[in-house]
């Protein structure tokens, strides 16, 4: 069965804190169009071999070849990056005080924690891919005690 990318929308936004069922910070639509997004970083970035590319049938958006588990991961914390990075410039441009009747409301501290989520998605990332190369640099070296031993 071949994932598809609405298989993956609950994944990326538990990823980025984006939990309220009743009312989403980004909509099933966005989230499938960073993960299709993503799938050029991965492809260019993460040099396995496998190129993946995303085919249509009907309304749904599905990968070929099917990821493993370790590369929806890896695809999920890339559409994450690019959600929260969108997120970042816009709360970058609107990092003002705004003063009202009621008091005022500082909304300069936004880009700052977004940058620590940007931080620990790009930490998850980096030991999901470390372990993929880790892994990659071993089926490499068994492929070469194999034919060594022949």
């Amino acid at each position: 069965m071949s994932t598809t990318l609405s298989s993956l929308t609950a994944r990326v936004q538990r990823l980025i804190g984006d939990t309220d069922p009743d009312n989403p910070r980004w909509g099933s639509n966005d989230v499938m169009n960073a993960l299709a997004d993503s799938l050029e970083d991965f492809n260019s970035e993460i040099r396995i071999g496998t190129q993946y590319e995303i085919l249509s049938t009907g309304n749904s958006r599905y990968y070929n070849p099917d990821p493993t588990d370790m590369h929806k991961n890896i695809l999920c914390c890339y559409a994450g990056l690019i959600l929260l990075n969108m997120e970042r410039f816009k709360a970058a441009r609107e990092a003002i005080n705004y003063s009202n009747s009621a008091g005022s409301t500082n909304l300069t501290y936004l880009p700052e924690a977004i940058d620590r989520a940007v931080s620990a998605l790009l930490k998850k990332l980096d030991g999901l891919t470390s372990g993929e190369l880790r892994q990659l640099a071993e089926d490499d070296m068994s492929v070469t005690e194999l034919t060594s031993q022949e």
